[in-house]
């Protein structure tokens, strides 16, 4: 036996002779009953074996076993089971019953942008190859009435289109269309306005809306300067078909866009 083994046998051996010692004074003193002192003399020794670390001290009752209880739990889970459904189903339902409706919204007003700037920009093109009846719907023969006719018609469908993406889509998706309703105005100036004074801001703001597109060889090849002062109608299609990709951009935006007034998650608060 080791002497560290010594020393807790010997520590043991006083800790139980004086704990018993301590027992007996007590009981002969306070005429303690034979069975209940044994019961206390045995209490104490088993709290000095305690003491000394040889017996593991009795468990404290947890504060939360009540919690613990089978019926408790099953309490819980049910009404946290109900308290979900109630939440989470009409949300479902919602998010369902919205979807369709957005997606109509959407297909609406992609097709009125791809209709209402399709009309001007092959009108833009009517009215710089001079055909001003093409251009101005069959009302006119005039180029500057042509003009007129065409502006206005596309000043009116893009102010409408306008108001539907501020009503329903972010500040940044009305912003990016106006900047291409703004691009189509410019285009439909170099088409049908032969004053230096129009073209020469017309045609460099197109060219730097356009910038986007400046590493393809179609835009490189349109000779902006030169635009300023000469109506040459053989550049405009390049410039229309640069503008239908840069529409093609705010298309995608709409379409991939979240629209207000409608819920997108199961988990959102709108």
């Amino acid at each position: 036996m080791t002497d560290s083994a010594q020393l807790d046998r010997d520590a043991l051996i006083a800790e139980l002779a004086r704990t018993a010692a301590e027992s007996r004074l007590r009981a002969e003193q306070g005429g303690v009953p034979a069975e209940a002192r044994d019961r206390d003399q045995a209490t104490e020794i088993v709290a000095a074996l305690e003491r000394l670390g040889l017996y593991p001290p009795r468990p404290r009752p947890s504060r939360f076993a009540f919690f613990r209880h089978p019926l408790v739990v099953g309490a819980g889970v049910a009404a946290a089971s109900a308290v979900f459904a109630s939440l989470l189903i009409p949300s479902i339902t919602r998010v369902s019953a919205d979807r369709p409706k957005e997606l109509e919204l959407k297909r609406g007003i992609v097709s009125d942008i791809a209709t209402s700037s399709a009309q001007a920009l092959t009108r833009g093109l009517a009215l710089a190859r001079k055909d001003y009846a093409l251009a101005s719907g069959g009302s006119s023969g005039k180029r500057l009435t042509a003009y007129r006719k065409v502006t206005g018609d596309w000043l009116e469908s893009s102010g409408a289109l306008d108001a539907e993406l501020i009503t329903y889509f972010p500040k940044s998706h009305a912003e990016q269309w106006e900047r291409f309703a703004n691009a189509v105005g410019w285009y439909l100036s170099l088409a049908g306005i032969a004053d230096r004074d129009v073209r020469v801001p017309a045609s460099r703001n197109l060219r730097d809306y356009l910038k986007p597109l400046a590493a393809e060889r179609r835009y490189r090849k349109v000779p902006w300067m030169r635009l300023e002062t000469d109506v040459d109608p053989h550049w405009i299609p390049t410039i229309m078909n640069l503008l239908l990709a840069q529409r093609n951009v705010v298309v995608a935006d709409v379409v991939h866009g979240e629209a207000n007034g409608f819920k997108h998650s199961v988990w959102s608060l709108g």
